[in-house]
């Protein structure tokens, strides 16, 4: 009888302890979700177009114009001016 007891409570012991697990890992999964959700709207506002360009004219950049393309052994190309 002791012995069935003893089972019994480590079943439910082992089964306590796996679902603390189960939800320790979701909680964790739903803060990757969070994070990427906010990496993917600020990866977003750093692709703007209008972003790109004011930070290239701050920068005093120019357009790239007339580039030419030569061809080179495996199908590789090179940009030369």
């Amino acid at each position: 009888m002791l012995s069935g007891i003893g089972y019994y409570l480590s079943i439910i012991n082992r089964s306590a302890t796996q679902g603390y697990v189960i939800n320790k890992l979701e909680r964790g999964l739903d803060n990757l979700k969070n994070h990427n959700q906010r990496l993917e709207v600020i990866s977003t506002e750093l692709q703007d177009v209008a972003r790109i360009s004011a930070a290239a004219n701050d920068l005093s950049m120019i357009k790239g114009e007339g580039a030419e393309y030569l061809s080179v052994s495996n199908n590789q190309e090179l940009a030369v001016r």
